[in-house]
């Protein structure tokens, strides 16, 4: 943004930096399955959940928000 150096220090605190940049992959619609394990393994076979994740960016691309959702 031109002119960056004239802001308030608390201004550019809360500028998007390149690190934000690589939140990038994490955004979209995702298929998952969730494996779970009873008891640290004493299930003969783990409980399986497919579920479905949304994410996207948030507070003008500061935050990730993750909503997963779906399951048994």
């Amino acid at each position: 943004m031109a002119g960056d150096s004239e802001l308030p220090a608390f201004v550019q605190r809360g500028l998007p930096v390149p690190g934000h940049e690589a939140m990038g992959p994490l955004i979209g619609e995702f298929d998952c399955r969730f494996l779970g394990y009873i008891a640290g393994g004493t299930a003969e076979e783990p409980l399986v959940s497919q579920l479905q994740t949304r994410r996207d960016l948030i507070a003008h691309g500061h935050h990730l928000r993750d909503e997963t959702f779906g399951g048994d």
